[in-house]
């Protein structure tokens, strides 16, 4: 019977289109042979056989069966190209190794057949997975096993192009970013600059989006590169409650609320405004597409509204069709106002990277945040003496949330005021660019 290596692997191993990480590795070498180990311990004795495979993934000739022994199979790499051969059929399948890297550090290899159909996965600790359907199926060497013999099925394997990029193409030929090189990544953040994009767009460059799949990933707005700053503010245990949020409503319009956390002992309290729901895109929304990375684009539309697009995302047999189609479809169907013109403290901050008035906003609030953690931090302040002998009691803790919110109301008007008034400016001058940039499409002749 031949030696069986014991091992235990902790790998987090995800999908195979997904990267896999490197695992850690923990071997225990079995003992082979039926003869007793010299009880002679004294340091000139002679060191043990270690010629014995260790790992999976040392044996290069052998049967291998996943642990609940539904699945076996022989694998054979000690060839040029390694060969595989289920147990039940009688095909010998010639397998390519391909490298799988994520930022250049190896994940592992994996052991593809000419049809491009992923069988193998092998990690850089010797963990061996099979794949079988959908499941990623860990096995061991459980025997020897004879040569394969000439393979069967063999070849390279056949690269079939993805659904999306023959159009991810198309649109980049068309993009903004492509036909004006002037142009910066940053710039569809700009609305001056989108302005200028616009008037310069000739016919061939117009786009619009359509809703194909209602269980698609919809279309994200962003305010900048991902790669750019974006502050954010984080949260404290205690939120000022509905009657203090009742006193401050001039984000009601825009779905959002402001509301001041606090608690004891902090150095962060922070006013957070926000909203529990985000308006889909319209579909049939039209617009230009600005960058394009892969199967992402970036989708400026004629009000101004930055939008991430994924060509692909659940629809990946591209069986109902692409989300971004040609021209501006017919003007009928394009959205006569501005689209979710709301900004939280994040966009705000993203959006003063490009643009010199959300910079002068984005301090302005920082300044109001700042004054407001200064006050709470004064009410609570009498809390630290019950807290050091162990006496601070929830309901101590409910007394100085709502002191806080009445006394430091003050900074929450002017935090939502600030906010409010840049994006009302905001939405007026994206209303003109929605006139402006739908009069242009039609002198171009479309929406008809």
């Amino acid at each position: 019977m031949p030696c069986v290596a014991s091992y235990a692997e902790n790998t987090t191993h995800m999908h195979m289109r997904s990267s896999f990480a490197l695992a850690l590795v923990t071997v225990s070498i079995a003992a082979c042979g039926g003869s007793k180990p010299p009880t002679d311990t004294h340091p000139t004795s002679p060191p043990a056989d270690t010629t014995a495979a260790s790992t999976t993934g040392q044996v290069k000739l052998g049967h291998f069966s996943t642990a609940d022994g539904r699945h076996g199979f022989v694998l054979d790499r000690t060839g040029a190209k390694a060969k595989l051969k289920v147990d039940g059929t009688n095909d010998v399948i010639e397998l390519t190794e391909e490298e799988v890297r994520t930022r250049g550090g190896l994940d592992g290899y994996r052991l593809v057949d000419p049809s491009n159909k992923p069988r193998l996965f092998l990690s850089p600790g010797g963990l061996l997975t099979y794949f079988v359907g959908t499941d990623e199926l860990r096995v061991t060497n459980d025997r020897d096993a004879a040569p394969l013999g000439a393979a069967t099925i063999a070849g390279a394997p056949k690269k079939s192009e993805a659904p999306w990029k023959a159009q991810s193409d198309a649109l980049a030929a068309q993009s903004v970013m492509k036909r004006f090189p002037e142009f910066k990544l940053e710039d569809a953040s700009r609305l001056d600059k989108i302005a200028e994009a616009y008037a310069k767009a000739d016919k061939a460059m117009f786009v619009h989006y359509v809703k194909n799949d209602k269980d698609g990933f919809p279309p994200k707005i962003t305010f900048g590169p991902s790669n750019a700053s974006s502050p954010a503010f984080g949260r404290q245990n205690w939120a000022t409650d509905e009657k203090e949020e009742a006193k401050h409503k001039k984000l009601a319009v825009y779905g959002a609320r402001t509301r001041g956390y606090s608690d004891a002992q902090s150095m962060g309290n922070h006013v957070i405004v926000d909203r529990t729901d985000t308006p889909p895109l319209a579909s049939g929304t039209p617009g230009l597409i600005w960058e394009v990375d892969d199967n992402s684009v970036i989708l400026v539309t004629f009000d101004g509204g930055r939008y991430d697009v994924n060509l692909n995302a659940f629809n990946s047999a591209g069986e109902k069709g692409s989300p971004i189609e040609a021209g501006t479809g017919p003007s009928s169907g394009w959205p006569k106002e501005v689209q979710d013109p709301f900004l939280d403290y994040t966009a705000v901050g993203m959006l003063g990277n490009f643009d010199p008035a959300a910079k002068t906003v984005r301090t302005e609030l920082e300044k109001i945040d700042g004054a407001w953690n200064a006050c709470a931090q004064r009410v609570w302040k009498p809390a630290n003496a019950k807290i050091e002998i162990g006496r601070f009691t929830l309901q101590d803790a409910k007394g100085f949330a709502v002191k806080t919110q009445a006394t430091c109301r003050g900074e929450l008007d002017r935090f939502e005021t600030t906010l409010v008034t840049f994006i009302d400016k905001r939405k007026a001058e994206r209303t003109a660019l929605l006139q402006k940039t739908k009069a242009h499409a039609g002198e171009l002749g479309l929406g008809k």
